[in-house]
This record gives structure tokens, sequence and C-alpha cells, in this order.
């Protein structure tokens, strides 16, 4: 559905057609689930202001699970260039959904760091604390736009990445067999597994091992393909096994959060020579 955004009709119409061109970049960035939509009832409301400081313009932060609610952009800064405009708007809608300055502790001559607190300032995954081309740097009004830099796309993907559907199939006489959607963008998958096995013995009755939910790496943690055959392990007479499954896409900048799972019971079987 996307997060719903509504453009105030205070704003100039440059400024406007800027807040609609950077809903369309972030939406736009492949192996990400960011989604903008102009539409009711507002997420984030984006509205003009008197000044503001000398900023360009001022977005809140996110909270309680909700998008920050508000873009005030300043009147004061009508001669910037629709490039500009785009770079400022982008720029704002990131702070929205929880990116804060990429260069928040760098000092320079015309900008001074940023406190940690009350915010926090958690790198992204494997992305670099710097990046001279993120749109995401602080006092950057009058830059022009070209586009995200390489690890804002990637801090993107990571935090914010569409989740793979998993699918696991147990043939008869054959291993479990778990396949899942591919993730643009991803370089590979981490794929992780936890099993369940129980059976009736003779002294104590039905039983079942107690490290259930235990997170076990499936051979690689880098699988480039969709697509893993595991070998059950287990097949002993009035035995149980289940096994659950979670896939994790991994990109040059991190690796994204829990994709999926998905849990079936596991019958007796035979190695997947099949495959091969």
């Amino acid at each position: 559905a996307g997060i719903r955004v509504s453009i105030s009709g205070q704003l100039s119409g440059g400024w406007q057609e800027a807040t609609r061109q950077a809903i369309e970049e972030w939406t736009a960035i492949t192996g990400s689930r960011v989604e903008f939509v102009e539409s009711g009832p507002a997420q984030i409301t984006v509205t003009s202001a008197c000044c503001l400081g000398g900023a360009v313009a001022i977005a809140s932060f996110p909270s309680n699970g909700q998008p920050g609610p508000t873009i005030q952009v300043s009147t004061a800064y009508e001669s910037y260039t629709a490039s500009e405009k785009l770079f400022v708007m982008a720029h704002e809608f990131g702070h929205t959904i929880g990116f804060r300055h990429t260069n928040w502790n760098v000092t320079t001559e015309d900008c001074g760091a940023e406190p940690e607190n009350p915010y926090g300032a958690i790198i992204v995954g494997n992305t670099p604390a710097t990046d001279a081309l993120s749109v995401m740097n602080k006092c950057s009004g009058g830059t022009e736009w070209s586009g995200f830099s390489f690890w804002d796309v990637e801090a993107a993907r990571v935090l914010y990445n569409n989740s793979p559907t998993l699918s696991l199939t147990v043939p008869p006489n054959n291993d479990r067999l778990l396949t899942w959607t591919s993730v643009d963008g991803a370089s590979n998958y981490w794929v992780q597994a936890t099993y369940r096995r129980c059976w009736d013995d003779y002294e104590f009755g039905y039983m079942c091992d107690p490290d259930w939910n235990e997170w076990h790496n499936v051979y690689s943690l880098q699988y480039t393909d969709t697509t893993v055959c595991e070998y059950n392990q287990w097949g002993y007479p009035g035995e149980q096994s289940w096994v659950e499954y979670r896939v994790f896409p991994r990109f040059q900048g991190g690796d994204g959060f829990l994709a999926s799972n998905t849990t079936a019971e596991t019958p007796d079987v035979q190695p997947c020579w099949w495959l091969f």
C-alpha cells in the first residue's frame, strides 16, 4: 500500500513537483520495499513554513512504528532549481523513514558536528561511516540531484529489504527441497534451520530434543542460487522430525532482516542425489 503522503497546496508548484519526483525516486529503488504514495489519510504531510532558522527544509524522524509525520519546506528558497529542490525532498523523505545525516559527526567550516543522542547513530550493515555522494549528507542544500549513491541504495535494501517467499517440499523418498523467490540486488542468501526430533523411548515414553529453536547455518553462508537440498539425517523407527527454515538476503551493504520462515514435518527420506 505504501506510506501515504499529503502535499499541501501551500507549497509552490516547483516544490510540489519536487516532492512528487522524490516519492518516485524512493519507490523506484530495486530490492527495497520503501514505497511512498500520494494518498490519504496522510502519514506524512508536506507543508511550507517561513524561515526555519535558515534551513531549507526540516523533517521529523519516525516513532512508534510510524514514519516521521511532517516535512516543512522553507519559503525562502524558491530560487532553487528543479534539480536542487528534488535533492532536498529526497533527503527529507529519507529522514522520515529513519535515515539521519550520513556525515552527522563530521565538522567542516560551514557545518558543525551533531550530537549522537537523542536519536542515536547506527551504521547500517556494512555501509561506510562516510559517503561523499550520499543524499543524506548534512549541509547539502543547493546540491543538484544526481541520484542516490550506491551506499544509499544498499542502506535502503538492508533496512527495508523485500522478503522472499519460501517453499519447502518433501517428496516421498527424497530429502527436503527448500526454494525461495529472488530479491533484487541480493548478492547471495544466508540460510539457517532449526530442527526438532521426537521419538518413543522404551523407558521414558515420548521424548523430544531440547534444542528446538536453536538456529544452525545450513552448510554455507553464501547461496547464490535460490534452492537448497538438505539431507535428512534422521529416520529411526517411530521417530518424527520437524524443520524450520529462515532466509536472509545478503547485500554488499549488509544482511537483510529475517526474510521469512517455513516449517514442515519431514518423513523418512533418502539422500538427494537426484538433484546433482
